[in-house]
């Protein structure tokens, strides 16, 4: 059965320096796979196409259809993977993936990734853990000009952008109502890491759309 996928491009975050894990996160590895593979593979289910936005050269074997390198920069955050994903792009919305969700699920991201494609909102974040999840989100190109303004003025806190008006926020309770386990577990510590597969929370992540 083909899949219907969400008209969106993916754009896969795997910039970050990793300092509280300790280990590049995108090459780590769970249930055979990498991070980084794993959220390709995954991704390309969902959407129309997936890109790696990276900081320096290093994403050969990504598994998705382009690499994109961020504009060199001192700062450090995903803010310049994001709005680099939103200047390359040709679609008016992308949607955002970080390689830190190595428990994402197909039927989640599909559920995020299609709800933000119908929506006319500018951003769409889901709530997990207590937390907005800023790094599995949709955002707007109309968001761009904001996003370069505080990359100019050193202000990289991404949850700054919501925005009640213009912000749609899928509550958690709600998420955990329809989707089981941790898909939106943020593995950011050898804690974290050592949390998921200790009690199994993986065990949806091997899901890809129909076959």
């Amino acid at each position: 059965m083909d899949l219907v996928r969400v008209p969106l491009p993916c754009f896969i975050l795997v910039g970050g320096r990793s300092r509280r894990m300790g280990e590049p996160k995108p090459s780590m590895m769970i249930q055979g796979e990498t991070f980084q593979s794993r959220a390709a593979r995954i991704a390309r289910d969902v959407f129309t196409s997936v890109t790696m936005v990276d900081r320096y050269e290093k994403t050969a074997g990504s598994g998705a259809d382009d690499v994109l390198l961020e504009q060199p920069h001192e700062g450090d955050g995903p803010i310049f993977g994001i709005a680099a994903a939103l200047r390359n792009s040709r679609s008016d919305k992308i949607w955002i993936l970080a390689v830190d969700y190595p428990a994402i699920t197909f039927d989640l991201l599909s559920y995020l990734g299609g709800t933000f494609a119908r929506s006319g909102c500018r951003l769409l974040v889901p709530e997990w853990s207590g937390k907005m999840q800023m790094l599995c989100a949709g955002y707007s190109r109309e968001l761009l000009p904001d996003l370069e303004k505080r990359i100019a003025d050193g202000h990289y806190r991404l949850r700054n952008l919501i925005d009640p008006a213009t912000t749609v926020v899928m509550g958690e309770k709600d998420l955990r109502r329809r989707f089981s386990g941790e898909p939106l577990l943020n593995v950011n510590t050898r804690d974290d890491y050592e949390e998921l597969t200790r009690q199994g929370r993986i065990d949806a992540v091997g899901q890809t759309g129909p076959e």
